[in-house]
């Protein structure tokens, strides 16, 4: 995906996406629709995208009945749609998908994640103009760039240019 070969890459994953039927994996069919429907975001093929994401959550949620550990993917999943639903300027779906998956980070303590989807909210707040939301939030982004008792320091660095960010 990285090096935007996306038609060759939802041509890849959909041959993932028959294996994960033909074995009966939502394993493989949840990683599988998730690569295709984050290979569509990015050839702004918005509403596919969200189709397919919000097929992976449902897929997810199953997971996470059998193993807890799918959790992390459902989180992930809540900030693709988050990213998806800001795209087509559908705030309130973005931000409810992003404190979806902030929810989720915080009681996995993935702080990197949390500064990430900190930092998407605020730009949702910048964009409507609600900059007090803004600054509260900016605030616990940083609270957490800053609880960096397990981040490396290049992750500390990363986490603070996130969460400082200011759209031009």
């Amino acid at each position: 995906l990285k090096a935007g070969h996306y038609d060759k890459a939802i041509e890849y994953f959909n041959v993932g996406l028959k294996i994960g039927d033909d074995n009966n994996s939502n394993t493989i069919r949840a990683s599988s629709l998730s690569y295709i429907a984050i290979a569509n975001y990015y050839k702004g093929n918005y509403e596919i995208a969200l189709k397919g994401l919000k097929h992976v959550v449902l897929l997810y949620k199953e997971l996470q009945k059998i193993h807890p550990g799918f959790k992390a993917s459902l989180a992930s999943t809540y900030l693709n749609l988050g990213s998806v639903y800001k795209e087509l300027l559908d705030y309130n779906e973005a931000l409810e998908n992003y404190h979806g998956a902030l929810k989720i980070y915080v009681e996995l303590d993935k702080k990197v994640p949390v500064s990430s989807v900190y930092n998407n909210v605020v730009l949702i707040y910048q964009a409507n103009d609600t900059y007090i939301m803004s600054i509260i939030h900016t605030c616990s982004c940083r609270r957490y760039a800053v609880s960096r008792s397990q981040l490396s320091p290049s992750q500390y660095k990363h986490n603070l240019d996130t969460c400082t960010h200011v759209p031009t």
